[in-house]
């Protein structure tokens, strides 16, 4: 099913491109950039959330997005929040407008547009299955990068999970 962008843009904050927060990880651990595609380039990047959402065991073909008879593929789903998170977007709204005016994002979503809200119900019902859908990602785009001895991901994974949430709850308070 096709969706429609939420609305049009209207005011300054609409302009800008894709938010990317900086990244939070604690201190003494490998430092990552916000945005990996800079270690590995957008379009690789794109090909390890693919490939890390592969395994993924899905109770449902489709995720349904709450009392709206919208259904999204769920694969999609998790394969468009790594990736997104990934770079360093975590807003749920900015993740929505980005499918509407971002090419990778729409590629990922392949005519499918999640609003906001599935996003965000999307993350908290699935939490650990996307850190760990994330924690691949990260792992597999660490590979062939001087990061030095073998770093762990699920902090990163987490700390970007957390990033989400916690820029949807500051934006929601505004």
């Amino acid at each position: 099913m096709s969706h429609r962008c939420h609305k049009p843009v209207t005011c300054e904050k609409d302009k800008r491109d894709v938010t990317r927060e900086k990244s939070t990880a604690p201190v003494g651990s490998t430092a990552f950039p916000t945005d990996l595609a800079e270690w590995v380039g957008a379009v690789n990047l794109m090909s390890f959330a693919l490939e890390a959402t592969a395994d993924v065991r899905l109770d449902a073909v489709n995720f349904s997005a709450g009392i709206q008879p919208d259904t999204f593929p769920t694969r999609m789903l998790f394969t468009l929040l790594a990736y997104s998170y990934a770079r360093g977007l975590y807003s749920s709204q900015d993740i929505e407008d980005g499918c509407c005016r971002s090419k990778d994002l729409r590629y990922l979503c392949a005519g499918d547009l999640p609003d906001a809200a599935t996003i965000r119900r999307f993350r908290r019902l699935h939490w650990s299955e996307l850190q760990s859908v994330l924690s691949r990602l990260l792992q597999r785009a660490t590979c062939g990068q001087d990061v030095g001895t073998f770093i762990s991901t699920g902090p990163e994974a987490l700390n970007r999970l957390s990033n989400s949430v916690r820029t949807d709850s500051l934006l929601m308070e505004h």
